[in-house]
Formats: structure tokens, C-alpha cells, sequence
């Protein structure tokens, strides 16, 4: 393969990735993050809140 043809190809990918990329932000942007209610709540009930005050209150430390 010539220098010209690797390059050529190596730019078609890389025009490829990045406009694969820049559709997949404009897509998304401004749209809220999705929130999995049951999820939030499995993560609340397992989480150990033994040590809570101290991250809370920045003045003990």
C-alpha cells in the first residue's frame, strides 16, 4: 500500500469515528440523565450511613 492510500483510508475512519461521536452528543445534549427510581432505592438502602456525621459536618475533623 502507497503512503497516500493509508492515509487516505486512515482519514475515512477517522472521519467516520469523530462523526459517530459528534451525533452521538448532539443527540444526547440537553436531555436529562435518565433515573432508575429502583435502583436509587436499592442504593440508598445498602449504603452504610454509620459515618454519615462526619461528611456531613466538616467541622468535627
Amino acid at each position: 500500500m502507497t503512503p497516500e492510500l493509508i492515509s487516505l483510508t486512515f482519514s475515512s475512519v477517522a472521519f467516520f469515528v469523530v462523526n459517530l461521536y459528534v451525533r452521538s452528543v448532539l443527540r444526547n445534549s440537553g436531555s436529562d440523565r435518565k433515573v432508575d427510581p429502583v435502583a436509587v432505592e436499592a442504593l440508598m438502602s445498602s449504603i452504610d450511613w454509620s459515618h454519615a456525621d462526619r461528611v456531613l459536618d466538616r467541622k468535627k475533623s
